[in-house]
């Protein structure tokens, strides 16, 4: 707390800084020196721009340097997250630009890191010196408000999306090359609706017509995917403006999208359509908090992450695509594992976050709220922790692979409390062989009797089936396969109790050995990590990581 911090010239209020988790620091107006009262950090966070402060856009430097953050009032913040700097702001030079800038709707940092793009309501894109915030270059041709920027990896084109489509522009001479339009107006959303004469509901008309939220390149630039409120999200070849894929049952108004570093896999929200329509939302109906994780090749669901309680409204890729991070409504930031799908860190913060970006080197996450202006979060650090007890080693490997995800994480702490010791034990568990052939062999009769004419045969079987938990699961899984759907449907159902597929166990104590940071569990680390196992390319990423 003792400790002092430099800040650079900036337009923000305050700053606060930490390299602490969850440590008490003293927040400073930067434009009088004078500290104005003690401050929390959230847990988990590393720095933070202090409460208060609303933001709604957020872009990263390609060296990861310097933070964009579209404001409320109309300004462009630029932060120095390296140094944990507050840094110029970007504020329209030409009093004739300041009506546009009051609705910054889009933000984008060209590829040398010196300026950044912005749009807003009117339509016009704009690009902006860091950190003068001088007035370089406008770009015309934009039909309505711009709800999105987004550059090519290589800097070379940008995307903006508004009322007609998705428009590509070249960056260097200023001029549109391109014009995705396969997106329509969502007016088929209202067909039907009844509303109850008694309540008087209020549809703003812009919620009428075709809002594009959501855009994200594949690293070579090559393929666009957007998301719209239309409730499709679509895949396109960015030069030559081709529809590639249409992925049905996505509501754009409160949707993110993202592509993984390859190309392969992308991941998109579904909302709630009476919630994004009028503006509401209900903890206890989480359609919106399904996060949906497909193949690029063949639009294939792979997994479909569960667990946010409200509309997911930002999602990412981290750098070696190993994992998604994700915000929503719930007023949480969450880290999946993309094979297994697992949970694997969770953040609480006290307002909603709407855009998130990762490291370069994948150890943090950013994100900008309603409330909380601009957060770095540790994804590197152990999980928090909780309260539940863990009596012993026994119930900490049955509650490793539970389905909840405190009951993980408590376990993951206690592990990693007991330091070496708990690398031989995790070892030894691991290592425990399957059931026998005739232990086999029962499962597998059992999941047949899954789809028997006889109602108390399917029931029994589905009962021992739940009974032998954690020892089905490999049976279970190769049940999806079956070309039974009641059978498919059951093990669907008894997997979810065990949580998931994938035995969340190996991936995690790939993480425990890769928290304890001893030469031992890296030695065991390394050995998971070459063995072939269904969590081994976790294992490596885990390596590649303590590194």
């Amino acid at each position: 707390m003792g400790s002092s911090h430099r800040f650079g010239l900036g337009l923000l209020a305050a700053l606060c800084v930490s390299a602490s988790v969850a440590a008490e620091q003293i927040e400073i107006d930067v434009l009088t020196g004078r500290a104005v009262g003690p401050v929390r950090l959230p847990d988990g966070a590393i720095a933070y721009t202090g409460p208060g402060q609303e933001f709604s856009k957020l872009s990263l430097s390609r060296d990861g340097r310097l933070a964009a953050c579209a404001g409320a009032d109309g300004k462009v913040y630029v932060y120095d997250v390296r140094n944990k700097l507050a840094a110029a702001g970007v504020v329209p030079s030409d009093k004739d630009e300041r009506a546009d800038a009051e609705q910054v709707r889009g933000v984008a940092f060209a590829a040398d890191g010196q300026s950044v793009f912005t749009a807003g309501k009117e339509g016009v894109i704009r690009q902006w010196s860091v950190p003068e915030g001088k007035l370089l270059k406008r770009l015309p041709g934009s039909v309505g408000a711009v709800s999105a920027l987004l550059l090519t990896p290589d800097g070379q084109r940008l995307a903006s999306s508004d009322t007609t489509g998705v428009r590509i522009w070249d960056v260097k001479t200023g001029q549109q090359i391109g014009h995705l339009t396969g997106h329509k107006v969502p007016t088929e959303a209202f067909a039907g609706l009844e509303i109850n004469e008694d309540v008087e509901v209020n549809i703003n008309v812009e919620m009428t017509g075709l809002q594009i939220d959501a855009l994200a390149f594949s690293s070579d630039g090559r393929v666009l995917l957007s998301e719209a409120n239309d409730e499709t999200a679509r895949l396109w070849d960015a030069a030559t403006g081709r529809e590639l894929r249409v992925l049905p049952d996505h509501d754009g108004s409160v949707a993110s999208v993202a592509l993984s570093p390859d190309g392969s896999l992308g991941v998109s929200t579904r909302g709630n359509r009476m919630n994004s329509l009028f503006g509401t939302h209900d903890e206890d109906q989480p359609i919106g908090g399904r996060l949906r994780l497909w193949e690029v090749a063949s639009g294939r669901t792979r997994h479909v992450f569960l667990g946010h309680r409200g509309d997911i409204t930002c999602v990412t890729f981290s750098p070696d695509g190993r994992y998604v991070l994700s915000g929503a409504r719930d007023r949480t930031v969450r880290q999946w594992e993309v094979d297994s799908g697992i949970e694997l860190r969770r953040f609480a913060m006290a307002s909603e976050p709407v855009a998130i970006s990762c490291s370069a080197d994948g150890a943090v996450a950013f994100t900008v709220s309603t409330g909380e202006g601009l957060t770095e979060w540790n994804i590197a650090a152990p999980p928090l922790p909780n309260q539940t007890n863990v009596p012993s080693l026994d119930k900490a490997w049955e509650m490793l692979g539970s389905s909840e995800f405190s009951d993980r994480t408590a376990a993951l702490r206690h592990y990693l409390g007991l330091g070496n010791g708990a690398v031989a034990d995790l070892s030894r568990r691991l290592q425990t062989p399957a059931g026998s052939d005739a232990e086999l062999a029962q499962l597998r009769k059992w999941v047949e009797q899954l789809a028997d004419a006889n109602y108390q045969i399917r029931a029994n079987a589905y009962e021992e089936l739940a009974q032998r938990g954690q020892a089905a699961r490999e049976v279970l899984t190769g049940a999806l396969r079956s070309p039974v759907a009641e059978v498919r449907l059951r093990a669907t159902a008894l997997l979810s109790a065990i949580g998931g597929s994938v035995d969340c166990r190996g991936v995690l104590v790939c993480e425990i050995f890769g928290l304890l940071k001893t030469a031992e569990a890296r030695a065991e680390l390394a050995r998971i990590a070459g063995a072939g196992l269904p969590y081994s390319a976790h294992g490596r990423a885990v390596l590649r990581r303590a590194k």
